[in-house]
């Protein structure tokens, strides 16, 4: 993938799409040094896309150069014009947020994207990006009643769901325990698991199944399996779907554990 992005980029040097796409895949792999360096030359060429100056701060901030995510955050919201790019600024923001420790800050700013998706997406990614989100930082905040409340309240609801949305319960179990400290969750990850891929497999949901890959390397990493971790998440990235621009309920996984070990 990347020659012939290269080669597209030698062909037509005054498009972005090819340097954009290098720098996702260099983001991906860990190369941010070199993401960063595709994202400027993307930004060069597009310098009010919203998409780029936010890959560019993401990339900044796996880097540890938070003063200048930070700023390029607050360019990526002052160029962006519709729902859709200000929810992907925000985000970005309460990853940011989240990363470095500052767990209302990331609350605030999903309360941000949360109301900018309800203008444009629909129910199901409303439920299953942004209810999960909320799940992950209430138990970051300490704030386990409210992030129950949401499992409770999906799982009250679930039978007004038709087929597969109304087994989805075991979905938000799993967030929430993904994020629970306690050494005694893992057995009930193991089965919520598994109760996952059997659903990917019934409903032929394979474009879910990169989320079991990051599940499954959170629990290497929580045994300190770190080879076995970072193989599930090589296979992760190879299942198509890329850190920056694309939603997802547990992609912040990926940069989380890439960072915990210095990759």
């Amino acid at each position: 993938a990347l020659k012939y992005y290269e080669r597209y980029a030698d062909l037509y040097p005054n498009r972005s799409v090819s340097f954009i796409e290098i720098g996702d895949l260099y983001s991906t792999t860990g190369d941010h040094e070199q993401a960063k360096l595709y994202f400027k030359k993307a930004l060069l060429i597009e310098p009010e896309n919203s998409w780029i100056v936010t890959s560019l701060a993401n990339t900044e901030r796996h880097l540890g150069n938070f003063e200048q995510a930070s700023q390029q955050y607050q360019n990526a919201l002052n160029v962006a014009k519709i729902p859709q790019e200000r929810r992907s600024v925000y985000e970005s923001l309460s990853n940011y947020y989240k990363f470095r420790g500052q767990i209302d800050k990331a609350i605030e700013y999903w309360d941000l994207y949360f109301a900018e998706m309800q203008k444009f997406a629909s129910p199901l990614d409303i439920l299953m990006a942004g209810k999960l989100g909320y799940i992950e930082r209430y138990v970051l905040a300490g704030k386990k009643d409210m992030a129950l409340k949401i499992v409770k309240e999906f799982e009250a609801q679930a039978h007004q769901l038709g087929p597969p949305l109304n087994q989805l319960s075991f979905l938000f179990d799993l967030i929430f325990n993904f994020n629970v400290e306690d050494p005694e969750t893992g057995a009930v990850l193991e089965e919520e698991l598994g109760k996952f891929e059997a659903f990917i497999q019934t409903y032929n949901w394979e474009e879910w199944r990169v989320y079991l890959w990051w599940g499954r390397a959170k629990l290497d990493y929580d045994r300190e399996e770190y080879s076995q971790g970072h193989c599930r998440l090589s296979k992760s990235s190879g299942d198509g779907t890329r850190t920056g621009r694309k939603g997802a309920p547990i992609q912040s996984y990926w940069s989380v554990l890439q960072e915990a070990q210095g990759v």
